[in-house]
Order: structure tokens, then C-alpha cells, then sequence
């Protein structure tokens, strides 16, 4: 185990049974349902939503805000879970705070370096996407907006995918399969969209190696920041300049043709697969470096 990795899971140990990990999703999961439904219903009175609205209204903008709104609750969530169940504070779940803004960063670098490839392989398979209806106005104002609910959105998923399940797991498996291809199979399930390509299924794939990546990122580096700031662009990418139909489109700059979707998302794949495949290279060329001294 990475010696990053043992220091990360450090603070789990004292209460790592599964069972433990298994309530605090449990607990997670019906904070979320119950918040939600409360919050929906407030916004249906104050007339921010409409009950008939379904995946539709994630395609204006005033649904995708409401969207992203909604992992505001994911933090009580998580603190709720980490105090009941394993007498630890949220802080904990993200990692030391020295040097998070430079890891923020170089997440953040390499998310706009995949977001500007996969774009320009995008527009060469399927051709430029089509500039939104709204001005140039419209967009900054609701951009200004959705980027600090996006900036929630993506670190309330690393808390909880790449902070607080990762390290349960890692505090009582050594196993990769335990700590990281276990969340990022059920990152990838909890993001399966039935407008996407294939039924959702690429779309469960594509968010499952992304989790995979998220995942060793964090393991190398202890922290959840540079999964965080690779997260944070990659959203930024898909849901502010180029977004698709179907998902948090509202919001967008840009939109790709739905007949253009298939080609997108072998895209995506493809870069992600080719991330995952680039990080584990460097461990092991790193780990066979250290052997050989």
C-alpha cells in the first residue's frame, strides 16, 4: 500500500467494521432521499419546479441550478454518517489541508488539458457543436452562479466516494479492488442516465474509470484535493462550455447534436481509459524505481 494511502485511511482504522460503512451509506443515502423530497417540495411552492418536469427540466437552466443545489445536502450527510457511526469529523474524509490548493491545482490542469483534447476529438468525429439561443450575458450571469454550486457538486462526491468510502475500505483491505474499484463501480451506478448512448450503460462506464482515476489520485496523493480539482474541470467542461442533451444542458455554452452523442462518448472513454492507463504506467514504474534501489 502507498505509504500516501496508509496515511489517508489513518483516521478510519479505530472504526472500519463493514458494517459501520454500510449504515453510514445507508444513513447517507436516506438523509439525501428525505432532504430532497423536502427540498423539492419547496421548490415546487415557491414555483422553481414542476412535478411533471422529470429529466427535462435538467435541460433549463433554472433545473440544472436546482440540480446542483441538491448536493449542498450531501455535507450534513456526510457529517452526519461520520459522527454516528465512526466519531470522526468531515475534515478528516478530505485530507491534510497543507499543499491542497497546489494538488486543487494540478487536478484542475490536467482536467483542462482532457477537456481541450477530448473537445477537439469531439468536433473532429462529429463535427463543431451549436452556440446556445441566450447571449453571451445570460450565460456569464448563470455560469457565475453554477460555478460555486459546481465547486459543492464535485467535492461532496470526493468526500464521499474518494474521501470517506476509500478510506473505510482501505483501513480494512489492502486489496485495490476493495478501496477503489468497488466505489467507482458504484460512482459509476449512481450516475447511469437513461437518455445516454447505450441505455446509460456508457455513461456508467465513462463516470466508473473517471472514479477509478479519482481513485489512485487520491490514493498517491492523500487527499481528495487533486481528485477534487480534476473533478471540478472535467463538470466544468461538460456543464458550463459543451454540454449534451439530457444532462444539466441548461447551462451550456455549447450544445453536440444528440446524434453526436455515440462518438462523444467514445471519446470520453477513450481519454479517461488512456488517464487510468498513464497513472497506473507511473506507479508501477515508480514502484519497480524503488525496488531497484
Amino acid at each position: 500500500m502507498e505509504p500516501a494511502l496508509f496515511a489517508f485511511a489513518e483516521p478510519a482504522r479505530p472504526r472500519a467494521a463493514p458494517w459501520r460503512v454500510l449504515a453510514g451509506l445507508i444513513t447517507i443515502g436516506l438523509f439525501l432521499i428525505l432532504s430532497g423530497i423536502a427540498l423539492g417540495w419547496v421548490a415546487f411552492r415557491a414555483g422553481l419546479a414542476r412535478p411533471e418536469g422529470g429529466l427535462e427540466m435538467l435541460e433549463r437552466p433554472e433545473g440544472a441550478i436546482f440540480a446542483l443545489a441538491t448536493f449542498l445536502l450531501w455535507w450534513p450527510a456526510l457529517w452526519l454518517s461520520l459522527r454516528l457511526f465512526h466519531r470522526r469529523g468531515i475534515g478528516s474524509a478530505l485530507g491534510p489541508g497543507k499543499g491542497a490548493a497546489r494538488l486543487f491545482a494540478a487536478g484542475l490542469g490536467w482536467a483542462a488539458l482532457f477537456v481541450v483534447i477530448t473537445t477537439v476529438a469531439g468536433i473532429a468525429l462529429a463535427g463543431p457543436p451549436d452556440l446556445a439561443a441566450r447571449g453571451l450575458g445570460d450565460w456569464a450571469l448563470l455560469a457565475a452562479v453554477a460555478l460555486p454550486l459546481i465547486f459543492v457538486q464535485t467535492g461532496a462526491e470526493e468526500a464521499v466516494f474518494r474521501g470517506y468510502i476509500l478510506q473505510q475500505m482501505a483501513a480494512r483491505y489492502r486489496s485495490p479492488l476493495a478501496w477503489a474499484v468497488l466505489p467507482s463501480l458504484l460512482f459509476g451506478a449512481l450516475h447511469w442516465h437513461p437518455a445516454a448512448p447505450g441505455g446509460g450503460f456508457a455513461m456508467m462506464a465513462a463516470t466508473g474509470l473517471a472514479g477509478l482515476v479519482f481513485a489512485l489520485a487520491a490514493a498517491r496523493t492523500g487527499s481528495i484535493y487533486a481528485a477534487w480539482g480534476a473533478h471540478f474541470g472535467v463538470n466544468c467542461g461538460a456543464i458550463l462550455l459543451v454540454g449534451a442533451p439530457g444532462w444539466l444542458s441548461g447551462l451550456a455554452a455549447f450544445h453536440w447534436d444528440g446524434a453526436a452523442l455515440g462518438a462523444l462518448m467514445a471519446v470520453d472513454l477513450a481519454g479517461i481509459g488512456a488517464a487510468l492507463l498513464i497513472i497506473l504506467g507511473v506507479s508501477r514504474w515508480r514502484r519497480a524505481g524503488r525496488g531497484r534501489r
